[in-house]
């Protein structure tokens, strides 16, 4: 959290101050909930309103019940494949067996809320990092395979994911053209839409452009009388796929639970299948929402599980789906300004108003757009990125993900999860090379004392044994009982091995106790060799392992020649510490990842350093993640700055003021005005540092994205890497500013 903020107040004094931001936040995420809450419903077999329950229920309980202070409710999509399994199982062609499915989500609730009670929050914690994420892209993958008949226009008969995998090509051959073409335009909506520059259509999420796209075509292929269409006639009975449908009176939605099968061991697999794959997204995603959270708030983990039981219990009791945290509207929320639980309400208020007021709208939508969203929502589950952040983490890791997929794939997301586990430890003890009964002692007694040496009052955890995932929740207890904002040490110098997970769970809690006030130091990784350079890889006791330096590419040829020539400092290297970035105000929700072709140099005149180096950062995280790269400059000045953010003045900035973001103008510089958003809490020292002079600087300049903090300045101009010839206009760009703030 950076030192300018002050954590949101809860309850209705935290509505009364930040009422605008979580209105716009949760306007904002209903408009990404209304299409994605009911096609979750449709892929898993039920009806479009199951999907919208949870979202209404999520907003006005669960908001109330729930630890997490920016995560959003609703359906789960990695329940669809468990939901449509399950319908399938009990329905007979004639009676749709939903009745039995909510039954099963209403026990999976109570074991929720028991989990919840019985503090197993970190129940995520208990399973390797990579099962964990080859579990979700076999869920992405089952997810594509499923809906790729729905975005042709075909009726599939259910059967096995490999049997849906094999029928694809039939399926292109047969497609309905009018159907395919809703789902191929939605697709390449979403594609499309991270990467448009303009503020506000990145600010409308891309489901609703989709939406908005695709609407006309209903009028277009006349939908409404398909019928009269000649060539729709000649097509497989397609209706089924062309509209939303929502029933006139919505309590004529309401579907309720069948409990006559709870005597079948099937049932109570689905039972099992359901508490964990919906405990464990929601866990995940609550802890990936906290590392975006601005003001560094940690969720009670059990507390929100018990929420989300009683929510799902609620939810299975009058037909709807359980209620789970979700990443993808959880990350708009917090990248539209979400602050506090009320833009969770605002979003189901939002949701209701649409159905209740704009029902005639919505059952427009055709239902071949939602079944693109969810093809792209398996994409992102399962996108080429998971496979190469996994690599990078060490080649096992991404020998068990795959593992992982196969398993879950070919046995089932329970088989999946125990053999992706079981592969693990063998990779862990094959990595300590130590005897099994060894290993097995080490793993099962691995101690984890924790020391406060009162001399120079800090905390000292030593760790010995193996440190991998089964051990996290006994280092997660020591590290409980540690204060806030003090000083903690981990030592992992005698430590046989630590494993990804470990490692992962580690540096978050680091990123989380430092962003809270405390000092959290991690010592003794220099005596273990790594798996790879990443900083979460495997490590086990030996020397540190050395990597061969890669072949510079052509740019870095060029970075290096024009560092040389102007006597600065180049380092080509990935770099993973990134810390000094994330106080500026533009990196509090977008994490970087790394940082690598760093460029280092000063302005001796002024006494100032500076360094230009190319990042790549996120916007949202898990399925909800876009990877944007750039180059930046840092520059640590000899003064110190009033906090502020300049940026290029376009008509969104004006839209948001609404929500408390007032632009400081200068009446005397209407240009610099006109042309620039200036932003910071100060005014006064705000006013005072830009002097007239420092104004016509700007008018006349380049326009770059400025951002101070403390003494430091971030400067930036496009969301792409920079050419050394736009690193140079950079630097001198910088080098003039530097020369107006300090002389």
């Amino acid at each position: 959290m950076t030192i300018h903020q002050s954590i949101p107040q809860t309850g209705f004094k935290g509505l009364k101050e930040n009422w605008k931001n979580d209105l716009i936040a949760g306007l904002s995420v209903a408009l990404v909930a209304l299409p994605s809450c009911m096609g979750i419903a449709i892929a898993s077999g039920a009806p479009a309103m199951s999907g919208v329950i949870p979202v209404v229920l999520g907003g006005f309980i669960v908001t109330f019940l729930k630890s997490g202070s920016l995560g959003v409710t609703g359906p789960a999509a990695g329940l669809i494949t468990i939901t449509i399994s399950a319908n399938e199982l009990y329905s007979d062609g004639v009676v749709s067996g939903y009745p039995y499915v909510l039954a099963a989500f209403i026990i999976a609730g109570l074991f929720q809320l028991l989990m919840g009670i019985f503090r197993l929050g970190n129940l995520g914690n208990f399973f390797p990092s990579s099962v964990i994420h080859g579990m979700l892209a076999a869920i992405g993958i089952i997810i594509i395979s499923k809906q790729i008949p729905a975005s042709l226009g075909i009726l599939s008969e259910p059967g096995s994911m490999f049997n849906v995998i094999k029928n694809i090509p039939t399926w292109v051959l047969n497609l309905n053209p009018f159907v395919a073409i809703i789902a191929i335009n939605t697709i390449m909506i979403l594609v499309i839409h991270p990467k448009i520059k303009n503020k506000f259509i990145h600010f409308i999420p891309g489901t609703i452009w989709a939406i908005i796209f695709a609407i006309p075509f209903v009028f277009a292929f006349d939908f409404e009388s398909y019928r009269n269409i000649d060539f729709l006639n000649r097509m497989h009975n397609i209706g089924p796929f062309l509209l939303v449908r929502i029933p006139e009176n919505l309590f004529n939605s309401i579907v309720f639970p069948n409990f006559s099968k709870i005597a079948e061991p099937q049932f109570w697999l689905i039972v099992f299948s359901i508490t964990l794959v919906s405990s464990i997204e929601s866990l995940i995603s609550a802890k990936a929402v906290d590392k975006l959270d601005p003001f560094s708030r940690k969720t009670n983990l059990s507390k929100e599980l018990s929420a989300l039981g009683i929510g799902t219990i609620l939810s299975g009791f009058i037909g709807g789906l359980p209620i789970a945290t979700v990443i993808a509207k959880s990350s708009v929320n917090i990248s539209h300004g979400g602050r506090t639980k009320w833009a969770n309400f605002f979003q189901g208020l939002v949701i209701l108003t649409f159905i209740v007021l704009l029902s005639p709208i919505v059952k427009t939508i055709p239902l071949a757009a939602l079944a693109g969203i969810l093809v792209f929502i398996g994409y992102k589950l399962t996108s080429p990125k998971l496979f190469k952040d996994s690599y990078l983490k060490g080649k096992e890791q991404l020998f068990i993900l795959i593992a992982t997929i196969i398993a879950t794939l070919v046995w089932g997301l329970i088989m999946g999860i125990v053999i992706g586990t079981f592969i693990t430890l063998i990779i862990h003890f094959a990595t300590t090379k130590l005897p099994l009964p060894k290993f097995i002692t080490y793993l099962i007694r691995a101690s984890m004392n924790i020391v406060h040496l009162k001399n120079d009052s800090s905390y000292y955890i030593k760790v010995r044994g193996i440190a991998n995932f089964i051990n996290i929740q006994r280092l997660s207890k020591q590290l409980e009982k540690i204060p806030p904002r003090e000083n903690v040490i981990v030592d992992f110098s005698h430590t046989e091995m630590i494993d990804h997970t470990m490692m992962e769970f580690v540096h978050d809690y680091q990123l989380l106790y430092i962003n809270n006030g405390g000092n959290f130091d991690i010592t003794g990784l220099s005596v273990h060799i790594s798996s790879s350079e990443h900083p979460d890889s495997i490590h086990r006791l030996g020397k540190l392992k050395s990597f061969k330096p890669k072949r510079l590419s052509k740019r870095q040829e060029e970075l290096k020649r024009m560092a040389n020539y102007q006597g600065w400092e180049f380092r080509p290297k990935r770099v993973w510490s990134t810390k000094q970035l994330r106080p500026f105000s533009f990196f509090e929700t977008r994490p970087v990842e790394f940082k690598k072709n760093t460029i280092k140099g000063s302005y001796k005149e002024y006494d100032t350093t500076w360094e230009i180096s190319d990042i790549t950062f996120d916007e949202g995280a898990l399925l909800a993640t876009e990877v944007y790269h750039t180059t930046v400059e840092i520059i640590t000045l000899p003064i110190k700055l009033p906090s502020f953010t300049l940026e290029k003045e376009v008509f969104f900035n004006k839209l948001i003021q609404f929500a408390g973001y007032e632009d400081i103008d200068f009446k005397t510089f209407t240009e610099f005005s006109n042309q620039f958003t200036l932003k910071g809490k100060d005014k006064e020292s705000i006013r005072k540092l830009f002097t007239p002079e420092l104004i016509k600087f700007f008018e006349y300049e380049d326009i770059y994205h400025l951002e101070s903090y403390h003494n430091k300045l971030l400067v930036f101009r496009q969301l792409r890497i920079a050419s050394p010839r736009e690193i140079l206009k950079m630097n001198k760009f910088s080098k003039e500013l530097v020369c107006k703030l300090v002389s």
